[in-house]
């Protein structure tokens, strides 16, 4: 600004030109007068530089406000983002509960399962024990039942419509001793109705296991 003041200071340019009016010509006048134009020339290149850098300034001062902004728009997208991440951390650590809450669950189903098939394995334990206690008591039954002495009373005498079963029971007591009860099978006389039957015949005598022994009939 103090050299632009200099340059238009036209009070100094008349009294330098007015002082000297005997010794100035035109053709001064006009050098004069040009020399203060490029003078004035070069001021307002050396301004317009500076207007330009301050140009510059702004320019690049605008592409930092940019880039700023640009920056700011960023920070706020990862800021959002930040908190989407949270709030997903949250959802995925209450499903992480709810699956440690179900596994407990389980484990406790599991348990309770586990204990049950226990149970179940020590009474279907006690149940076959039975089962096997009383097959082994109809297999011993069985057994006695199958070791048969096909015993002939003879010395009987007929009688019509005789029980053959009660006949031999009496036997058994009267001339043998025997006084429980002995069980018998298919008890029947040798021979058909009218002819001379033959003595009563047991295919299936045996007696109760508690007896624990076997008649010796005289056979």
């Amino acid at each position: 600004m103090d050299d632009i003041t200099e340059i238009f200071d036209l009070q100094k340019i008349k009294s330098t030109l007015v002082g000297n009016t005997d010794q100035i010509d035109t053709k001064t006048v006009m050098i004069a007068i040009l020399n203060t134009l490029l003078h004035l020339n070069e001021k307002i290149e050396v301004i317009e530089t500076d207007v330009k850098k301050i140009e510059d300034i702004n320019t690049k001062m605008l592409s930092v406000i940019a880039r700023v902004s640009e920056h700011e728009e960023l920070l706020n997208d990862i800021q959002i983002n930040s908190k989407v991440v949270e709030e997903s951390v949250e959802s995925i650590g209450k499903i992480i509960n709810t699956a440690l809450n179900h596994c407990d669950r389980n484990t406790d189903s599991i348990e309770n399962i586990e204990e049950r098939i226990l149970a179940i394995e020590n009474g279907g334990k006690s149940e076959q024990k039975e089962t096997i206690k009383q097959m082994q008591d109809t297999i011993t039954d069985l057994k006695c039942r199958s070791m048969k002495n096909n015993l002939i009373f003879s010395g009987l005498d007929f009688q019509q419509n005789e029980i053959c079963d009660a006949k031999i029971q009496n036997f058994l007591e009267a001339e043998l001793g025997i006084n429980y009860r002995v069980s018998f099978g298919n008890v029947h006389r040798f021979g058909k109705p009218g002819l001379k039957w033959s003595p009563p015949y047991s295919d299936t005598l045996y007696l109760s296991k508690r007896n624990g022994t076997r008649p010796q009939p005289n056979l």
